[in-house]
């Protein structure tokens, strides 16, 4: 299975490329999103919130679940 992400509205979906079908989905907080970014099993996303400032948030592409998520 090859894996991959898109942003779609306010989430990321995880997909395979070979078949289209979306593995799993991501719900991101409210903001403008940047990326995203993939690195081996990881995918970056950039999110602009109007409140809090910037924030990236890693999620495992096999799973879905957040890793981490990190304010700057």
């Amino acid at each position: 299975m090859n894996l991959t992400a898109r942003i779609n509205s306010d989430k990321v979906e995880i997909f395979d490329v070979q078949t289209g079908g979306i593995q799993a989905s991501h719900s991101l907080p409210p903001g403008e999103y940047t990326g995203p970014t993939i690195s081996g099993d990881v995918v970056s996303v950039i999110i602009k919130t109007p409140y809090m400032g910037d924030k990236i948030r890693t999620i495992n592409i096999k799973t879905g679940a957040m890793i981490s998520e990190i304010s700057m």
